[in-house]
């Protein structure tokens, strides 16, 4: 029934990214960071319903009850031209991942969803056809040694509207 409040042993470390309270620490890619102009959108990667990672990922039946898809804010959708069930990429300076849209209110403006576990299958462009979220996180660890992939910074453009700017500029 005891809560520990202050960590001695994490205040000894004296480092400002591990600190001995609770306390909120931007997220080393934020809506903050200066590469959100070219990057706006704060990607996500909660784990699905169904499925434990990447295990049952190809059980048919299973991705029939809930379609591996982005959650995209019509917010976010309209001005680029994306509705429900598009085909969209997803990229960022990392790599670029092909995946249907989910145009909903469910998620909020500014932020976009891919959930994890998704087998990565790139194809002779290197876009991964599969949609795997790590594609576009990146894989170092924290300051208090937890992995960063769970969000990151992205844009999101119509898979049939991929100018050839942004097929240079992106991988």
């Amino acid at each position: 029934g005891k809560i520990e409040i202050y960590c001695r042993r994490l205040a000894d470390l004296n480092d400002p990214k591990i600190p001995p309270i609770p306390k909120y620490i931007e997220a080393w890619e934020s809506r903050n960071d200066p590469l959100a102009a070219k990057y706006p959108l704060q990607l996500i990667t909660p784990h699905p319903r169904n499925r434990v990672h990447s295990e049952l990922h190809r059980v048919p039946w299973l991705r029939e009850v809930e379609p591996h898809r982005a959650w995209i804010n019509p917010k976010d959708a309209a001005p680029r031209g994306i509705r429900d069930e598009d085909d969209i990429h997803v990229y960022n300076d990392r790599g670029r991942v092909a995946i249907t849209a989910w145009v909903t209110e469910r998620i909020i403006p500014g932020v976009i969803c891919i959930f994890e576990g998704a087998w990565y299958d790139p194809d002779e462009k290197g876009i991964d056809r599969g949609a795997c979220a790590n594609t576009l996180t990146n894989d170092a660890y924290s300051g208090g040694g937890a992995c960063l992939m769970n969000t990151c910074l992205v844009q999101v453009a119509l898979a049939d509207r991929v100018s050839e700017e942004t097929e240079e500029k992106a991988p």
